[in-house]
């Protein structure tokens, strides 16, 4: 389904968004992982897999804020790009991961269209240049880019 963005009208809209149904996969969800797992698991990337920073909204239940203020305030040295959420997901007209039905599931990926690729290129006109240069290849072996 097409929607409006959240306080505009379809007829009007400057911005719209398309929802696209994904099946959970097997073992966790959203609902199975708490706040503190999740800012863990953040770190765990930020120390091991990341150069500069990952971002990361976790989602809170209403009891575990307390233990999240204190988890932030204890890295903060290690923290960069953090959001939040309430785990309650009825506050949001639009929001992503919303939970649905099995039932809901089916129906709306049998509603899905195809992807159809080239239709990009009527919204895509401009095209990025970056140059890379030449620069760390003197030894006759570049770095990969």
């Amino acid at each position: 389904p097409i929607y409006p963005e959240v306080g505009q009208d379809m007829e009007t809209c400057t911005t719209k968004v398309i929802e696209f149904p994904q099946k959970a996969p097997q073992g966790r969800t959203k609902y199975d992982v708490t706040a503190i797992e999740q800012l863990e698991n953040y770190k765990l990337f930020m120390e091991n897999y990341v150069e500069h920073n990952c971002s990361i909204t976790v989602h809170v239940r209403e009891d575990e804020w307390d233990e999240v203020e204190q988890w932030v305030w204890d890295n903060w040295d290690d923290v960069v790009a953090l959001s939040f959420l309430s785990l309650d997901d009825s506050f949001y007209q639009l929001m992503p991961y919303e939970s649905i039905t099995e039932e809901e599931y089916k129906r709306r990926v049998k509603e899905m269209k195809p992807f159809i690729p080239s239709l990009l290129s009527k919204y895509e006109v401009q095209e990025g240049m970056l140059d890379v240069g030449d620069d760390g290849c003197d030894t006759g072996i570049c770095p990969i880019r």
